[in-house]
C-alpha cells in the first residue's frame, strides 16, 4: 500500500485478516501474504523495507475491526494490473480506495 492514502492501507491489511478468515485462504497472516504473486511487496522485494509508522497504526486500525472495504478478499490497482482474471471476474461490493479497486466475487 506504498503511496496510498491511510484508508487504503487499513484497506490492504482488513484483505489480510479477512483472507485469513475465509476458507479459500490459508489461515495465518504470514502464510497469506507469503502466498505466490498475491501481494506486489512480496513479488518485488519491498516487503522488506521497514514499515512506516503509519502503516503500523493502519495494521493497528484494521486489528481492531476497522474494514473500510466491506470484507473484501481482493484487491487491484485497474491502471496497471496485468492480471486478466482480476480485471474480467464478476465483482460484488467494490469500494474504489486510492488508486485500488476492493472487492469480492460471487
Amino acid at each position: 500500500s506504498k503511496g496510498e492514502p491511510y484508508e487504503g492501507k487499513v484497506a490492504v491489511a482488513s484483505v489480510i485478516l479477512n483472507r485469513v478468515l475465509s476458507p479459500g485462504f490459508p489461515n495465518s497472516i504470514r502464510d497469506v501474504i507469503l502466498q505466490p504473486n498475491a501481494f506486489s511487496c512480496v513479488v518485488n522485494g519491498e516487503i522488506s523495507v521497514t514499515p512506516t509508522e503509519e502503516c503500523y497504526n493502519a495494521v493497528y486500525e484494521a486489528i481492531k475491526g476497522n474494514d473500510p472495504t466491506n470484507e473484501a478478499l481482493f484487491f487491484y490497482n485497474p491502471s496497471i494490473a496485468t492480471c486478466s482474471w482480476m480485471q474480467g471476474v464478476e465483482k460484488t461490493d467494490s469500494k474504489a480506495i486510492g488508486q485500488h479497486l476492493f472487492f469480492k466475487t460471487n
